[in-house]
């Protein structure tokens, strides 16, 4: 919080300046041995010479092993792979014009890239896009992805053994980096920082606005906010692995789940990600070989590894039939419980809708096309003999807007709403499904 000769400015985020303090501290560079390079070409510190020799190199091509290795000896590959890995899970449309590499001028220098400004990246409603293509366009416009910020990746994915090292270390961070579970715990984390404030921040602002944006509205807004990044990270996370596939000509994706015997005597790595809990659920490359490490713990052994082949059963399939309300009044508060008697409701097989003309079950939207219904009511039961014998649920939802389901009365997933109890009638367009198994 900032306060200015006694007056409220509210929440301010501070960061480093990188430059060459910053580049000393966390690299070890000297600041009279430094290159420190911005964008195409322009110079921060030292000079430009490494970075010529870096383009032309990249240029000249490097798909034999050999001028793959003599790019490795002046460039942090690795380094790059993390890098534009987060560029493009985060979908920043704005990396061209914010792009820094450093390195000591050294004859062992070796280039290595600074993260920078990702403010336009997590944009929900660009889940579904910005991706491989993009990284790699020969045509992008300056601001965002021009052919001279894509000469690295495009480059050095044309040297095979780089490009399976890549895949590998992208399905890598998929799994742990970007894994939903990581991507809502820091979400939560820095909102449960702020959350506190967040009333005072919002009067000291409200009314205001400027070329960026207006200052935030409310306390709802905000929280709307702050679940849309988590709906971008299980949205992104799902697309990537569909646009990963086509791209590399791979075979999909399969679940994977990774369990210890007790997290107090051991753990795995995942090549070198360390698994950050147990059991840890995701998804991976189909068909695609990975290196499991298991690691005790002062005191324990390692004993063995034990291999389960999950089946998926599908207990809830496409097309199934659903009670639903299309009332232009909510439903009592008690709709979703298992206890609600739902026999009153009308019932049609999925898809239920309208407009699109592939529903199989039209929904009326209340005859007045100015004002339609807002939120429409689905339940539906489904059979489980052995609850014990799950080891998880995955559900597929097509939804326009939003929508916030329930199991047995729990809330369990919500979709572009906000993260905010929900009250009996929601006024934008929105479905609430309840789920209830026996």
């Amino acid at each position: 919080m900032v306060y200015i000769n006694g007056q409220y400015f509210g929440i301010h985020n501070i960061r480093e300046k990188q430059d060459a303090e910053y580049t000393e501290y966390y690299h070890s560079i000297d600041p009279d041995s430094l290159d420190y390079i911005e964008n195409n070409a322009e110079i921060k510190e030292g000079n430009d010479i490494a970075y010529q020799q870096l383009v032309a190199m990249l240029t000249a091509g490097v798909q034999s092993d050999a001028s793959f290795a003599a790019l490795d000896a002046i460039a942090d590959t690795r380094n790059f792979t993390d890098f534009i890995i987060s560029q493009i899970f985060v979908a920043n449309t704005s990396w061209g014009h914010n792009i820094s590499l450093v390195r000591n001028q050294s004859p062992t220098g070796r280039w290595r890239w600074l993260l920078h400004d990702y403010d336009r990246g997590f944009n929900v409603d660009n889940a579904n896009g910005t991706a491989m293509d993009w990284a790699t366009s020969l045509t992008g416009p300056e601001y965002s992805n021009p052919p001279w910020a894509t000469i690295f990746l495009r480059k050095m994915l044309e040297n095979a053994a780089f490009k399976e090292r890549f895949i590998t270390r992208f399905a890598d961070h998929l799994f742990i980096t970007f894994n939903p579970v990581t991507i809502n715990q820091r979400v939560d984390l820095h909102a449960q920082w702020i959350r506190p404030e967040m009333p005072n921040q919002i009067a000291r602002w409200l009314g205001t606005t400027s070329s960026y944006g207006d200052a935030i509205p409310s306390i709802a807004f905000w929280e709307n906010e702050v679940a849309k990044l988590k709906q971008f990270g299980v949205l992104r996370n799902t697309f990537m692995f569909d646009d990963l596939s086509p791209f590399f000509g791979l075979a999909g994706s399969s679940s994977l789940r990774l369990e210890v015997s007790d997290a107090a005597h051991g753990f795995i790595r995942l090549h070198d990600m360390k698994v950050p809990s147990y059991p840890w659920s995701g998804k991976y490359i189909q068909s695609r070989p990975f290196t499991l490490t298991a690691e005790a713990k002062p005191g324990f052994n390692f004993v063995r590894w034990e291999k389960s082949n999950n089946i998926l059963n599908t207990v809830l399939p496409a097309g199934s039939t659903w009670r639903f309300s299309d009332a232009a009044t909510a439903p009592p508060a008690n709709w979703n419980q298992p206890s609600f008697n739902d026999a009153a409701w009308a019932s049609g097989a999925a898809q239920l809708g309208y407009g699109d003309n592939d529903e199989a079950t039209i929904l009326s939207f209340g005859g007045n096309s100015s004002n339609k219904t807002p939120s429409y009511y689905f339940r539906t039961t489904f059979d489980v003999v052995d609850p014990t014998a799950l080891s998880g649920l995955q559900a597929r939802l097509l939804v326009d807007d939003g929508a916030v389901v329930y199991l047995n009365g729990h809330e369990i997933w919500r979709i572009n709403l906000p993260a905010l109890a929900i009250g009996n009638f929601i006024r934008h367009p929105c479905t609430q499904l309840s789920l209830r198994h026996r």
